[in-house]
């Protein structure tokens, strides 16, 4: 239990989703986590540009988990939490999506649920689904009961037996939690926005093909990205934005580098 209550704090790994959490750190000297402070700082105000100030003013990243953060204006920040608001600022500006209404989001790749939190802030009367890596989906399953107890959150368990899965049977539920393979099993044009933010750049052709025809498939409104641009054969041997292969026809709302060094898009799926 104290590795789940500590899963972001100083945990050492090469998951950058949990390498990150700390960018100040308690084992480092005051004065390099003071300069590292001070570029929180200016990038906080820096994002001021760039991200709805309703938005900016009030995003503070969770305590559970036990990473550290920068307390700066009674807020916890720091660089993830950060990206976060980006992505939900971008989101709310550039849709049609109404907080009152009970969208429904797909979080590809969506790690521990530290976006889905942010969204769910936000959109309260939404349902938000995770797909992710059996132990991943552990540690959201984690962090999302810690943050809203009060919530209902349907996991593998609740959705093992079901060949297909409907709009109604993910609207029972604040949070689904789930493996890759339920993927397939989604009606089609059952989400009103499927999001993923780097993880599309990082796997193998087959499995990015396959997110690909599936997000397709099954979204019916909006499709955020926020992945490298050009195949990184050094690193990751997977293909960038520039060679995903969509096959569906797609208006661009957003399409731009962005501060994050990689290619934003947000599509608006043509029918």
């Amino acid at each position: 239990m104290a590795a789940l209550e500590n899963f972001r704090n100083s945990v050492k790994t090469k998951a950058e989703i949990l390498n990150d959490q700390n960018f100040l750190k308690a084992d480092t000297g005051s004065r390099l986590n003071k300069i590292k402070a001070i570029s929180l700082i200016n990038l906080y105000h820096k994002l001021s540009s760039h991200v709805s100030l309703e938005i900016l003013r009030m995003t503070s990243d969770s305590i559970i988990g036990n990473n550290f953060c920068l307390n700066y204006r009674g807020q916890r920040i720091n660089q993830r939490i950060l990206r976060y608001a980006y992505y939900l600022s971008q989101i709310k500006r550039n849709t049609s999506l109404q907080d009152e209404k009970r969208n429904i989001f797909l979080d590809i790749g969506g790690g521990y649920g530290g976006l889905s939190r942010l969204l769910k802030n936000y959109y309260n009367n939404s349902t938000f689904v995770i797909i992710e890596l059996p132990e991943l989906c552990l540690l959201s399953s984690y962090f999302l009961y810690s943050n809203f107890p009060s919530k209902k959150i349907g996991t593998f368990s609740d959705f093992k037996n079901l060949d297909r899965l409907n709009s109604e049977d993910l609207l029972k539920y604040d949070f689904v939690i789930l493996p890759q393979n339920f993927m397939e099993k989604f009606n089609d044009e059952i989400f009103d926005l499927i999001v993923n933010t780097t993880s599309l750049g990082e796997m193998s052709d087959i499995m990015q093909d396959y997110y690909l025809q599936n997000l397709e498939r099954c979204t019916k409104k909006y499709f955020y990205s926020v992945n490298r641009s050009q195949k990184r054969v050094e690193k990751y041997n997977s293909r960038g934005f520039y060679d995903f292969k969509f096959k569906k026809r797609w208006r661009s709302l957003v399409y731009k580098y962005s501060h994050t060094y990689h290619i934003e898009f947000l599509g608006k799926k043509i029918k």
